[in-house]
Parts: C-alpha cells; sequence; structure tokens
C-alpha cells in the first residue's frame, strides 16, 4: 500500500513532528510504502529524509502565503500528492482548504483524518477513519464515526529519555510551570498572575505577547522565552505542578510531557482531557483554580501521589511505544475495513 500523509502547519518545524514521524515510521517498517508530504507558507521545495531517513518527505510552498493558513492552497502539493500515486490519503489537521483540494484532485482515493484540536472539516463525511485526540472527543465531536468503530485514539509524544525524573529529584525550584505559546491570549496565562503574588511561577514559551505579558507579571514569575526540549523538560524536573489554564485546547503535548515528567496537572474543565481528577491532577474552574492550586501546593503527599499516578498514565498511554501500537492497530483497522 502507498500511504501519502499530507500536512497543512506552516508555523511548526518538521522535525518537531515526532508523534507523526513516530506513527509513519512503524507503517513504513511493517511494509507500507509512505510518504510525508508538507505544505509550507513560502518554503522552497524540498524533499528530505527525516527521523535518521525512515520517513521520506516533500516539502512544498503555498500558492498564496498572505492567505491565513487554513485557506492556503498549493498547486504544487496537489501535483506532487498525484504523482505518488496513493492508494491513501491521511490529512494531518481538519478544515485545510489544501486538502479539500488534494482529496478532490483524487477522487476516489479513501482518506483519514487526523484531528489537531479543530473538528469540523467538509471532508468529514468521506472520512474512513478519523484518528482522534482523547476519549471526550470521539464521543461528541465525531460520534458518527465512533458508533460505527471508526476513530482511533492518537498518543501524544514525549521524550522517555528526557522526561525520566532524576534521581535524587532536586528541590523544587518553582511551584507553577506553564508550557505554551504567547501568540494569542486563549493560553491564558495571565490566569496564574495571582498566585504568581505567592508563589515562583516558570512559564515556557514564546511569542508576539510575550512582553507585553512580561510588563504585566508580577516579580515571582519567571519568563523562561522558547527554549530547546531538554531545556523544557529541565524546568519541568523543578517543579512541583502544571498548571495549563488555556480556554481553548485539545490534549496539548505539553500536558503529556508535564505529566510524563511526574508533575500533577491542573488545567480548566471544559479542556481536561488525559486528567483524572483527584488522581493524576486537578479539573477546576476560573473561580477555583487558585483555590485548588493552593490547597494542592500544601500537601506534599498528595502532590508526589498524583504526579507518579500522572507519570505512569503518559508512560501507558503517551510516547514512543504507544504510537508503534496505534500504527500496529491502524493497519489492522484498515485491514477490517478492505483498505490495506
Amino acid at each position: 500500500m502507498r500511504l501519502a500523509f499530507v500536512a497543512s502547519h506552516p508555523d511548526r518545524r518538521l522535525k518537531e513532528s515526532q508523534q507523526e514521524l513516530l506513527f509513519l515510521a512503524e507503517m513504513r517498517a511493517r511494509g507500507v510504502e509512505v510518504r510525508l508530504f508538507r505544505l509550507e507558507a513560502s518554503a522552497p521545495p524540498q524533499q528530505l529524509e527525516l527521523l535518521d531517513g525512515q520517513v521520506p518527505a516533500t516539502v512544498l510552498p503555498s500558492d498564496d502565503a498572505s492567505q491565513p493558513r487554513r485557506q492556503r492552497t498549493s498547486q504544487a502539493l496537489v501535483a506532487a500528492v498525484r504523482d505518488f500515486r496513493p492508494q491513501l490519503l491521511l490529512f494531518k489537521g481538519l478544515g485545510h482548504a489544501a486538502h479539500r483540494a488534494v482529496a478532490d484532485a483524487l477522487h476516489p482515493c479513501p482518506i483519514v483524518l487526523m484531528a489537531d484540536g479543530y473538528t469540523r472539516d467538509p471532508l468529514l463525511p468521506r472520512a474512513a477513519l478519523v484518528l482522534t485526540e482523547y476519549p471526550a472527543q470521539q464521543q461528541q465531536a465525531f460520534a458518527m464515526h465512533h458508533a460505527r468503530g471508526r476513530t482511533l485514539l492518537m498518543p501524544r509524544y514525549f521524550d522517555a529519555t528526557l522526561a525520566t525524573p532524576p534521581d535524587p529529584r532536586p528541590e523544587a525550584r518553582y511551584a507553577i510551570v506553564n508550557v505554551a505559546h504567547f501568540h494569542d491570549a486563549r493560553k491564558n496565562q495571565t490566569a496564574l498572575f495571582g498566585l504568581g503574588q505567592r508563589h515562583r511561577i516558570c512559564l515556557v514559551g514564546g511569542g508576539a505577547q510575550l512582553e507585553a505579558r512580561q510588563a504585566e507579571a508580577p516579580p515571582l514569575v519567571h519568563f523562561a522565552g522558547q527554549r530547546s526540549a531538554d531545556r523544557v523538560y529541565g524546568l519541568l524536573h523543578q517543579a512541583k505542578v502544571m498548571v495549563h489554564p488555556s480556554l481553548q485546547d485539545g490534549l496539548p503535548r505539553a500536558i503529556v510531557e508535564g505529566m510524563a515528567c511526574g508533575l500533577p496537572v491542573v488545567a480548566y474543565a471544559e479542556i481536561h482531557p488525559g486528567i483524572r481528577h483527584g488522581e493524576t491532577g486537578l479539573v477546576v474552574t476560573p473561580e477555583t483554580l487558585e483555590a485548588e492550586v493552593e490547597t494542592l501546593l500544601a500537601d506534599p503527599a498528595r502532590l508526589q501521589a498524583m504526579g507518579e499516578a500522572a507519570r505512569q498514565d503518559a508512560l501507558a498511554h503517551h510516547g514512543p511505544a504507544a504510537l508503534q501500537r496505534a500504527a500496529r492497530q491502524f493497519l489492522t483497522m484498515l485491514g477490517q475495513l478492505g483498505l490495506d
């Protein structure tokens, strides 16, 4: 089988897409001819060998980089995928015009959709399978496919080596850590500023609004900026709890990384996938956030128990081994549907 994996995420570097690359590498190791096609805003066409040569990739520019990300199209992308002659199209992300153009040009080639937080797409009725981020998303946003047994949970990637806590674990430098970008207000890091009056907080990430948030923050809030993966994990190991007050998210990789490092995670009820309240973290409301975090920080034994449970949960359901298992399950499902 030839599988074309098409992604339209121009603001992310290919080397950071470990989730997708490991998934594709496992399928290629099992005899599937795979190629990743990546739409960039305005990058020149490139042929790459990713993940130490395990995944071949083609990078192509959009026709008009000034268009909003989901509205960009690319004639070069359509032509390249057509030349590959795939027997299955796997699209990363929903609601992209470029994906619709490819699917229409190669119709009736079967398609599979991989959700990325966004859950609406005109291609959805045509999808043979939907790869989802968390169980509630399956049951709510993709209920029709889920009822027919046509959804599959996609594990999140984390670096198993970097996530291993130091032994012995050093005294925590920060009470709270948050890892998120500062490109828009939805990550809502300012919700932590009240706690920052009393506790040391580390905010990791960069973005256009970083300087504005720095100007507003109390002195105990430290802005680490954009960091390499090893530095991010190092900061996670120096904290007691991860608090993720985002107002809109799927299952952020940062949450899984925090859990893998042995941190309980506190998040709002609307976006709490992956957190078992009272076991691996806390599901709170904007009104109860500060009080719940204060109570947790004041109970070292509870912090430790939740952190250990969070790490075991991440190890069981996410990471490289889980992605390999998901790839094998995906191929089994394709066989059951007669698409192998």
